[in-house]
């Protein structure tokens, strides 16, 4: 009997070689970047699903003790880490990282978990703490008594299996030892690069494979076709395409899906219905906009007067916007002039 085909066509092919790589233990992690929508999610499930590969999936918050009794627990398995972006802001769990992304077949893992000296972290110093953790976007570093406390409650992280599920210990004070071997393989989501530690990461990246999933607008729109089999979803889509002004994605079209179906069964009609689902999902420049006129016209002038006053942006930086703005005609001129008008609409020419 000859094996099953996994690798379907373009964008998604290198991606599920990868993984067929990675299940047959020829490789201990791939990393899989792209921006959201763009069905990395879908893929890496239906793959594993499909290959009965036994699996957990990670998600949510975590701390270095809980992540080393999770890779103890679920020693053997394929990890898939799925939105914890917080791991690669923490110089200590890249460090832990690399450790188990070695190209090895057995990695050992270590952690002192016992610490009775208070630990140096990687913050910048005290008076500049505020600003630091605002600059990065990142929760502070917890203290040796709440990142206890994070252990033994770990509500926030979801747990999704594969064929083995022997996860019964990993909330419980066990007997975890702080080395252990490793056998098992990652996988690791990401919707965007990690600007710290750019060196660390990079080395983090050569240990396995690193797939990031780049699509055109044609790809995605072929894409969507393919998703689209009964009649009313290619009406739809096309309906979706035609008048999105924004990224298309294919979490986007699900959703007009969903409103089709709503606005039918509400007895409305559903184009309309679209309609504001993607005026509620436009960009942030055309909200600024139409908070400052509506879809009337208005002048360049007054609507850096409105950028000035009701966003806080100093003039220069609204001239660099709007001039930013135009030429990804998010808004459309009339002119270059300063006294030009600006609208959601392109002008008429002539």
């Amino acid at each position: 009997m000859s094996e099953p085909k996994y690798f379907p066509p373009h964008p998604y092919l290198y991606l599920h070689r990868s993984l067929k790589m990675l299940v047959d233990k020829r490789i201990n992690v791939v990393w899989v970047l792209s921006r959201g929508g763009l069905g990395k999610t879908y893929q890496i499930d239906a793959f594993l699903k499909q290959k009965k590969s036994p699996h957990v999936i990670f998600t949510g918050d975590m701390t270095p003790a809980y992540v080393h009794r999770f890779l103890y627990a679920n020693n053997n398995k394929i990890i898939v880490f799925r939105d914890v972006a917080k791991l690669l802001r923490r110089l200590s769990m890249i460090d832990t990282l690399k450790s188990l992304t070695e190209d090895k077949e057995s990695r050992a893992i270590s952690y002192l978990k016992c610490q009775k000296k208070k630990q140096k972290t990687d913050t910048p110093p005290i008076n500049n703490f505020s600003i630091f953790m605002e600059e990065n976007n990142e929760t502070p570093v917890e203290t040796e008594t709440q990142a206890e406390s994070s252990c033994k409650n770990v509500s926030n992280v979801s747990l999704s299996t594969g064929e083995d599920t022997s996860n019964e210990n990993i909330n419980s004070e066990d007997d975890t030892p702080p080395t252990f071997e490793f056998t098992g393989q990652i996988i690791f989501e990401m919707n965007a690069r990690i600007k710290r530690y750019l060196d660390d990461c990079d080395a983090l990246f050569s240990r396995g494979r690193f797939v990031e999933l780049v699509f055109s607008r044609q790809d995605i729109i072929n894409q969507m076709d393919e998703i689209a089999k009964k009649n009313w979803e290619k009406t739809v889509t096309k309906y979706l395409v035609e008048h999105n002004q924004g990224e298309l994605n294919f979490r986007l079209q699900r959703h007009a899906l969903i409103t089709y179906q709503a606005a039918k069964m509400d007895g409305l009609p559903w184009r309309k219905d679209i309609s504001l689902m993607l005026e509620n999902d436009t960009t942030k420049s055309r909200k600024y906009l139409y908070c400052a006129t509506g879809y009337k016209p208005i002048k360049r002038i007054d609507f850096t007067r409105f950028l000035m006053k009701r966003v806080g942006l100093s003039y220069a930086t609204a001239q660099r916007r709007i001039k930013e703005w135009l030429i990804l005609e998010d808004i459309y001129s009339n002119g270059a002039q300063k006294q030009a008008l600006l609208s959601l609409k392109p002008f008429r020419s002539g």
